[in-house]
């Protein structure tokens, strides 16, 4: 989310350890854009089979966009019409990556993903569960 909506003004989450082992089974995540865009993620990972879900929605004025982060689809839902469209993910889901991060090394292309950008989201993921 942070590629697709820039700077973050605010973060703040909530996450339970529910076998009382210290490992965050439950989180809930909260972040606030600089340009008013707000996320709320919810990972459960301890939900039964039947309940869990991949599944994510972006709201915006004129419809949605709904899409699994492992899927083959992306739907757009908007007052005048739904469009399904359809993909093939690599067998290796990282492999284009891998792939941008071994041609950066190799020096053959820029960094796809910095150290400052990995910086961002480790903050980010520690404010998730971590309480002050």
């Amino acid at each position: 989310m942070l590629h697709y909506f820039g700077k973050i003004k605010n973060v703040q989450g909530f996450a339970t350890a529910t076998k009382n082992n210290k490992v965050a089974d439950i989180v809930n995540g909260i972040i606030n854009f600089e340009n008013g865009v707000q996320f709320r993620g919810i990972w459960n990972f301890i939900a039964s089979e039947n309940d869990v879900k991949d599944q994510c929605i972006i709201y915006g004025e004129k419809g949605s966009i709904t899409f699994s982060f492992y899927g083959k689809k992306v739907i757009l839902d908007t007052t005048n019409k739904k469009e399904v469209f359809s993909f093939e993910n690599p067998v290796h889901v990282q492999q284009p990556l891998i792939e941008e991060t071994v041609k950066y090394f190799l020096g053959k292309a820029k960094n796809p993903c910095t150290v400052k950008d990995g910086v961002v989201v480790m903050k980010i993921l520690d404010r998730f569960t971590t309480q002050e």
